[in-house]
């Protein structure tokens, strides 16, 4: 046969030649992943800046934040800024409210919830806040800052500032 009139010094250039070839489809495996990523990083980027941003800046609301007892008998201001991805080409073209993401009904629905909210983290509460925006105002994307003002001495503010997408 012909498997045994192949010399032993043959077989490390068969196994070389297997070695290549693994490395090879390791190789154009990886080429593909990385392209592959490339697209999907390019169309997330896109999405990003090609969606016009709402902002809502410094919008105070008091409520009960903390996890001492002296904050549970207290209410504290918490101030927002929020930016939040919509398409306003519709409500440009239309100049009608009910084609844009209405500001005025976010910060109602924020002010109701948030003053009658009694969480003790602050990040609970910028997790909730989240997901109202996302999920009853359509939102594909919000980023929140959450300010707990001076909790801390020496301190201008402390909080959160956390994205979230629609998934």
């Amino acid at each position: 046969s012909t498997i045994s009139k192949i010399s032993p010094n043959c077989l490390p250039v068969q196994s070389s030649l297997r070695s290549k070839n693994k490395l090879y489809q390791s190789n154009h495996i990886f080429v593909a992943f990385k392209q592959n990523l490339k697209g999907i990083i390019i169309a997330l980027l896109f999405f990003k800046f090609t969606m016009d941003t709402v902002f809502i800046q410094g919008l105070k609301i008091d409520t009960i934040i903390g996890i001492y007892d002296w904050e549970r008998k207290i209410r504290q201001e918490i101030v927002l800024d929020i930016e939040m991805s919509a398409d306003i080409s519709t409500a440009a073209s239309t100049d009608h409210i009910n084609q844009a993401l209405n500001y005025k009904d976010i910060c109602k629905r924020l002010c109701s919830f948030v003053g009658d909210s009694e969480f003790q983290l602050v990040e609970t509460l910028a997790e909730e806040i989240c997901q109202i925006i996302i999920k009853e105002f359509g939102v594909q994307w919000v980023k929140l800052k959450l300010n707990k003002g001076e909790a801390i001495t020496g301190a201008e503010g402390v909080g959160v500032i956390i994205e979230r997408t629609r998934e």
